[in-house]
């Protein structure tokens, strides 16, 4: 995933490898001149120590990838952050030294972040550019910081860490616009509406219902964004260009560092891998694809009279003053096309292409950073746009009365009465064909043509009502149904949220400590946290399961004990030894609570999976 110049891939007619090894012992070729302290000289790239020839303009401009990869910014210096710490861990900088590059690191990346960074034309992508401004702040130092790494396994990180934010912010916006569904199903959870087949009508169903199909798929979405996180969880920083190092790094303390679950399993693989960004493509193609259909339906409505799109979601004509057109859901429509495009864009890169890091793979980032924004800009559009659709009850329901749409509901009475199902198919059949050359329809039908027919009463069959209560087994259109269905997505969005129901089973268990990495975040509306508190949340340093605490949270400063209120609910094993040597286990859908003052030990026995969930104290306990 590298996004600049590679440590092997040199321009064409530049040359071959120029390796990982430590810039600051890379001079300049012959008869070229000095060199920058500890790096390369003006105008010339990282691994221009090997060539005597500089790339030629329009090789150089081929192959700088700065104008996009820049956003990469934030994550090179957390990836650069934790090489430093290795390398102090490996004995190859003291503490002082890695301090120091720390500080380095941090004031470019917040000179980039804030537009004051001065770039320059040597610097070809954004890793290159920050390790040169390190460089000219600290000299020989900041060279030291590249040993032992390659862009290979660097951007490969930064690309990681960078999925792992886009993937988040993606899931949110998708349980968002998976509870506006919720809340419009719940709202029409009785409307009653035709259903299609083939985009005809078909059988009376619920709005609410219709509106469940696609919450349903987006959960599915959700599922697989976060399958595809815990895939992509696997830190390649410490593979090297491809075979790792002779430094004596420790790639898995690396990975901890930086919140990933593992380290690399293969050094090849781990900078040859792109399956991780196809994935996330893979993700966001289908999400659009769902989007897409959703929109569709909204546009379909709105062209039956059944919906009409708020002003501020539509767009008018620039020669017709009467037109209100339904252009943000045409656009949701039409960008499905646009991330699916982004997903076979890489897997043609990819096809065929040999182990190890080539300059093709440099095409990953612009459709992923696409996918991304095009997911960014349609799903809060597509969000309000749904907030503010107006439907038509009653346009719905008069759609609804249409005879033939309870043809099924016919065929299915005469089965209750014994009648195969054949049979009776066969002579609804004829039934309506009848009656469609004589000019009538099912409501046209005496009570004694009903008789005749073997249906005494059959005219009731002919209720909207009726028909979709009939049909009250779950995952049905009954409004009993919907309801149901809509608690049943809601459990799942709160079991991801962490806000899922509180269990009986307790082990008095942690707090955390300073190996602990702590985030604030704001108590989620409906949560059971008094109002005025925070919630605040630590992450192991391994990256497996996080705990949850709620309690009011100092101006500044570090939480210190005791805690009030604590819990995590696990989904995984862990065990935990108590400071008085008491082991003791828990798992699926255990409840940890922590007495005031109380700490422990903890590791992992399987696979963790992280949320928090809120669980106050019970009164009088210890």
């Amino acid at each position: 995933m590298t996004t600049g110049r590679d440590d092997e891939a040199a321009p064409p007619g530049t040359g071959a490898d120029a390796g990982t090894a430590d810039p600051a012992s890379a001079g300049g070729p012959p008869g070229t001149g000095a060199s920058r302290a500890g790096g390369a000289r003006p105008g010339e790239p990282l691994w221009g120590g090997r060539f005597g020839t500089p790339p030629a303009p329009e090789a150089r401009a081929l192959g700088r990838s700065l104008a996009f990869d820049v956003r990469l910014a934030a994550q090179d210096v957390e990836a650069s952050v934790a090489h430093a710490r290795a390398l102090e861990a490996a004995g190859l900088l003291t503490a002082e030294e890695a301090a120091r590059l720390e500080g380095a690191l941090r004031e470019v990346g917040a000179e980039i972040a804030e537009g004051r960074f001065a770039f320059d034309p040597a610097d070809e992508d954004v890793h290159s550019a920050i390790e040169r401004g390190v460089t000219e702040r600290l000299g020989e130092l900041g060279a030291r910081l590249h040993a032992g790494r390659s862009r290979n396994d660097l951007v490969a990180t930064d690309v990681r860490l960078w999925m792992r934010e886009a993937s988040r912010r993606v899931g949110g916006l998708v349980r968002m616009l998976v509870r506006t569904l919720l809340a419009r199903a719940r709202e029409h959870a009785g409307t009653v509406m035709p259903g299609t087949t083939h985009g005809r009508p078909a059988q009376v169903v619920t709005l609410g219902h219709q509106l469940l199909a696609h919450a349903w798929a987006l959960l599915r979405d959700l599922g697989r964004l976060e399958d595809q996180a815990r895939r992509a969880a696997a830190s390649p920083l410490g593979a090297g260009a491809l075979a790792t190092s002779t430094l004596g790094l420790d790639p898995a303390a690396t990975a901890r560092r930086l919140g990933f679950d593992r380290s690399f399993e293969n050094s090849i693989d781990a900078v040859s891998d792109r399956d991780a960004v196809q994935e996330l493509l893979a993700c966001c193609a289908i999400l659009g694809t769902h989007c897409s259909r959703l929109a569709a339906d909204a546009i379909r409505w709105s062209e039956l009279g059944w919906a009409e799109v708020d002003e501020a979601y539509a767009t008018g004509s620039s020669m017709m003053p009467q037109k209100r057109n339904p252009d943000v859901l045409e656009l949701a429509r039409g960008k499905a096309g646009r991330l699916a495009a982004a997903f076979q864009s890489l897997a043609t890169v990819l096809a065929g292409l040999p182990l190890g890091y080539h300059r093709d793979l440099q095409e990953d980032k612009e459709p992923l950073f696409d996918a991304v924004d095009t997911l960014e800009l349609v799903l809060p559009a597509l969000i309000g746009c749904l907030e503010t659709l107006r439907f038509d009850p009653a346009a719905m329901r008069a759609a609804a009365l249409a005879p033939e749409l309870y043809a099924t509901d016919v065929a299915e009475a005469l089965v209750r009465t014994g009648v195969p199902f054949r049979e009776a198919h066969r002579r609804v059949g004829e039934l309506l064909r009848r009656l469609e050359t004589e000019g009538r329809t099912l409501r046209d039908l005496t009570a004694a043509e009903w008789a005749a027919f073997g249906l005494e009463g059959g005219g009731a069959l002919l209720d909207p009502d009726r028909s979709v209560r009939a049909r009250a087994i779950p995952g049905g259109p009954a409004p009993q149904s919907v309801l149901a269905q809509v608690d049943a997505i809601e459990a799942a969005l709160a079991m991801r949220e962490g806000m899922g129901e509180h269990h009986e089973t307790k082990v008095r268990v942690v707090e955390a400590d300073a190996a602990h990495d702590w985030q604030r975040i704001p108590v989620p509306e409906g949560d059971q946290a008094p109002p005025g508190e925070e919630v605040v949340l630590f992450r192991a340093m391994d990256g497996r399961f996080s705990v949850g605490l709620w309690r009011r949270a100092p101006e500044e400063g570090p939480m210190e004990p005791p805690y009030h209120e604590m819990a995590i609910l696990l989904e995984g094993e862990v065990e935990l030894t108590l400071d008085d040597g008491t082991v003791l286990r828990a798992g699926p859908g255990d409840v940890i609570v922590a007495p005031k003052g109380a700490r422990a030990t903890w590791r992992s026995l399987s696979p963790v999976r992280k949320f928090w969930a809120i669980y106050r104290e019970p009164e009088g306990a210890p």
